[in-house]
């Protein structure tokens, strides 16, 4: 077994067992972004399909990252879903994308504008974080990338397809547990960031996973930062002019 695959392995196996790492062994971490993506896709290969991604926004392509989500995380809204062993979750709310035609491998890059058209419905998106490591802020940046940022599943809700009218930066959302007000935002990166990172994202995935499929959800940054969700607790996310997300965890 190569290193890259033992590194999967190791954080597959936090998954089962509850038992979270302090960190990578050291000749298992990765030394370049590339090396973090290999134990990505391993990891996402041993749990089935590639469902969705997770995208930054940032305007530099340097500090762009991404990761696939295996289809088996990807969940529609409303969702209930088991506390995972050992691990103190936390959620995100994000405005989701949803992939409605193939963007396969060419010889050219793709454009911001070919992956808006290829777009067909934006919704309201929880992301979990379920980290495999005891302090997912201590380990090193790039074995936080390996460990598909940190993500433990997406719950996305019902889409909505007219969405050219929405301009990004003025979407505000509200989160709420139990009904009870629990963070807000009131605003983010506009729409024109989201293309030009998603085209950055397209041609990543036809050189990773085949191109974007098709169906897949693709998550765009958090706006409601990073709050700890308790065991029986239901957090509802409302996308204002988008739409809603709900997630119980059990």
């Amino acid at each position: 077994m190569q290193l890259h695959e033992q590194a999967a392995s190791m954080l597959l196996d936090v998954r089962k067992t509850g038992k979270l790492l302090t960190n990578l062994p050291e000749h298992m971490h990765p030394s370049t972004l590339d090396e973090a993506y290999i134990i990505q896709d391993a990891s996402v290969r041993a749990q089935g399909a590639v469902g969705g991604w997770k995208l930054s926004m940032s305007e530099k392509k340097e500090g762009r990252f991404v990761s696939a989500i295996p289809a088996p995380l990807v969940i529609a809204s409303p969702a209930t879903l088991p506390a995972p062993k050992g691990v103190v979750v936390e959620i995100e709310g994000e405005i989701a994308l949803r992939v409605a035609r193939d963007l396969l491998p060419r010889d050219k890059p793709y454009t911001a504008e070919e992956v808006a058209d290829a777009i067909g419905s934006l919704h309201a998106a929880i992301e979990v974080l379920g980290s495999r490591f005891a302090n997912r802020k201590a380990v090193p940046p790039l074995v936080a990338v390996a460990d598909l940022q940190s993500n433990a599943g997406i719950v996305y809700g019902p889409g909505l397809t007219d969405w050219r009218k929405v301009e990004f930066a003025d979407v505000k959302m509200t989160l709420t547990f139990d009904g009870a007000p629990a963070a807000k935002a009131d605003g983010g990166p506009a729409t024109a960031t989201a293309m030009t990172a998603l085209a950055f994202l397209a041609d990543q995935a036809v050189g990773r996973h085949g191109g974007l499929k098709q169906g897949q959800i693709i998550i765009t940054g958090a706006r409601v930062k990073p709050i700890v969700l308790n065991p029986g607790v239901t957090a509802e996310l409302d996308v204002v002019g988008i739409g809603k997300a709900s997630l119980r965890l059990a």
